[in-house]
């Protein structure tokens, strides 16, 4: 077994010259964008023997907007893969081309999503971000939640969130602990482009809502 897998390994019958991709959507990112991750070009030709799936796995899910991966080879010539991508619901005021996931993962819209019409957290004074990485404070998950209540179905033929700001959500200060919450009404935007802008406190927002 071992001598035949090491004759496969040296066949050129079996250079990889194609990518399969499968997932929820339909081709969510170039094939591309994918073997470049892998590392497969024409120029450095790669037998399917000698791939690693485990670690080509691993190095998709290290990309910011790949949220699952898996690898499979299917002879004589192709790497099959099936994945899902992190959907962005939400952009991060005061930082260009990111945004954040359902997760609380931050990843780049361009150039990987066409620009789309999504409300805005502002956090306040973060530290530097990275795309991929998890975003666990305080402010992100209270933003999530309520951008999570203010998106449900009953309330999406109403209004459309523009941005929610939890900067002063946590402040030392009790009297300057808020949040603010700006929404576009829609059964009156075509009138007059009414917004409306919620001023919350951070304990009773719920009720307050």
């Amino acid at each position: 077994y071992l001598y035949v897998m090491e004759e496969k390994a040296e066949d050129k019958e079996y250079i990889i010259n194609g990518i399969v991709q499968t997932g929820p959507e339909k081709e969510a990112l170039k094939s591309v964008y994918l073997a470049e991750i892998l590392g497969l070009s024409i120029d450095q030709s790669t037998n399917l023997y000698r791939f690693d799936t485990v670690e080509a796995k691993n190095k998709l899910e290290q990309s910011p907007v790949v949220k699952t991966a898996l690898v499979e080879i299917q002879p004589p010539n192709t790497v099959y893969i099936d994945y899902t991508v992190r959907n962005p619901i939400a952009y991060l005021y005061d930082f260009e081309n990111t945004a954040i996931d359902a997760e609380g993962f931050i990843l780049p819209i361009s150039p990987f999503f066409t620009p789309k019409n999504l409300p805005y957290i502002y956090l306040g004074d973060v530290e530097s971000l990275s795309w991929g990485a998890e975003l666990e404070n305080e402010g992100m998950k209270l933003s999530l939640h309520l951008l999570e209540i203010c998106s449900k179905e009953e309330y999406r033929n109403a209004f459309d969130v523009e941005r929610i700001d939890v900067s002063n959500a946590f402040s030392s200060s009790y009297g300057q602990r808020q949040i603010v919450i700006i929404l576009a009404d829609r059964l009156t935007e075509s009138q007059n482009g009414k917004r409306r802008i919620l001023r919350l406190s951070s304990r009773n927002y719920l009720n307050e809502l």
